[in-house]
């Protein structure tokens, strides 16, 4: 059990270590809808190829 707590707590210092920090700012300007009804969607893809077909 003891081994178990000593793991646990490597694997999350080390996901906690490697939480990328960085911050952006993105704005998102949108003009002359068509209509107020609906939903408009954005996607933000972080690696290059992962864009959906």
């Amino acid at each position: 059990m003891e081994k178990l707590v000593i793991l646990s707590i490597l694997v999350f210092y080390t996901v906690i270590s490697n939480i990328n920090t960085d911050s952006y700012a993105l704005t998102i300007k949108t003009e002359d809808l068509k209509n107020s009804e609906g939903t408009m969607v954005f996607a933000l893809y972080n690696k290059d190829g992962s864009i959906p077909n």
